[in-house]
């Protein structure tokens, strides 16, 4: 692999390299609409439950399409089912089917930070002192629900379509969902992550790839394989070009850690003096370490997963509160893999005496609810502008 490089760079070839201002998601497959994919999501998701709280059971048969006008939960034109303020969100007052569905994904999503337990039969009882938020916790897990954990391996194989740089695709998944390995997981998490971890149906565990180049190889000849099949023409220089663009913006060396990393770091440092040097009249790319660009690239199937699994009527939970080198050890990962997210996923657990499912978390902080609207966001005029930083977006329309 490292000779195969060494090939690429050659010194004008290097050069080349360098000023190739690559798009690092140039994978621009349909993002949102996979989420919503006609007969899988918007057919087995009621939108009015996502607004009202009562979320159908995954797997029901019986669930109607929205978009049946014979159906007493069908959606209209304008989504009166989904309660959100649509002026914020479009000037028109019609939306597509996708459009609302897609709306109501998004806006239905929470944090949950308390799921209920798979095992009916238990019925949770409160602790003195607070008959409202605090239950007695079970510190074994909870037998998963099979028919919950297909629809969360079926949101995450949604998600994976989610873009990624040169579709290099630098991430791994373990979906945690055995009785065993969640208990071992758990006594990694801190504070409540690992009651969520064992109460749960089952936890995505995110891994991030630091050493993307081991698998150049493999990515020539399954992804580029691929288009050469169909439509592309991918010749020995193309295919060496993209495999040199991965390296330099991965920065994923396929060597030791020990190496890769100062390795890493001269090439960046060399790249951005170019850049500072030339006044930027020599455009280069801004790099980043191995870690933050896999991570940033997990991150795009991590938010797709949590969104598919809101369309379907599944909390989730994203946590970073755990202790990385345990869970290496607990589930068997290489130190080549960064672990950026875990995610638990299941249903929340309603809390009948509040009459909400909206349990604050460790440090008293509210996550939102089903239902019930979503947490507090800064002003859109603080975080959202056009054109240049500081300009208010009203001023430009």
């Amino acid at each position: 692999m490292v000779s195969d490089f060494i090939r690429v760079t050659h010194p004008y070839r290097f050069i080349l390299v360098l000023w190739l201002s690559a798009n690092t998601l140039q994978e621009t497959h349909a993002f949102l609409p996979v989420l919503v994919r006609t007969k899988t999501v918007l057919w087995n998701h009621n939108l009015a439950a996502v607004a009202g709280g009562a979320i159908p059971t995954p797997g029901n048969d019986a669930l109607e399409n929205p978009f049946d006008s014979n159906s007493p939960n069908s959606i209209n034109e304008s989504g009166d089912n989904v309660k959100m303020d649509r002026a914020a969100t479009s000037s028109s007052s019609q939306q597509t089917p996708v459009e609302t569905s897609v709306d109501a994904a998004i806006m239905g999503r929470y944090a949950c930070t308390r799921f209920r337990r798979n095992e009916a039969a238990i019925a949770p009882t409160t602790t003195q002192g607070n008959d409202s938020s605090i239950s007695t916790i079970d510190t074994t897990a909870t037998v998963s629900d099979p028919q919950v954990v297909k629809e969360a391996m079926h949101c995450l194989e949604m998600a994976r379509r989610a873009p990624s740089g040169f579709n290099a695709q630098p991430y791994k998944f373990i979906l945690v969902h055995s009785k065993e390995k969640k208990e071992a997981l758990s006594k990694y998490c801190l504070g409540r992550n690992a009651n969520r971890i064992l109460d749960s149906e089952c936890t995505l565990v995110c891994l991030a790839d630091k050493q993307v180049g081991k698998t150049l190889s493999y990515y020539a000849n399954t992804i580029l394989g691929q288009n050469k099949k169909s439509s592309s023409t991918f010749s020995k220089w193309m295919v060496r070009k993209t495999q040199g663009l991965i390296l330099l913006f991965s920065s994923g060396w396929p060597i030791p850690q020990f190496l890769g990393i100062p390795i890493s770091f001269g090439i960046r440092l060399g790249v951005a003096m170019v850049s500072v040097l030339t006044g930027r009249r020599i455009l280069v790319p801004s790099l980043s370490s191995a870690e933050t660009w896999s991570t940033k690239n997990t991150m795009l199937v991590a938010m797709s997963y949590m969104l598919g699994c809101s369309s379907r009527g599944l909390a989730t939970c994203p946590m970073e509160g755990y202790n990385a080198g345990g869970i290496r050890k607990a589930l068997g990962i290489p130190r080549r893999y960064a672990i950026p997210l875990i995610i638990s996923t299941g249903h929340d657990y309603h809390i009948a005496a509040a009459k909400t499912n909206d349990e604050p978390d460790d440090v008293g902080m509210s996550h939102g609810s089903q239902g019930r609207g979503a947490t507090t966001r800064y002003p859109s005029h603080e975080v959202v502008f056009a054109n240049s930083f500081g300009e208010a977006m009203q001023s430009s329309m």
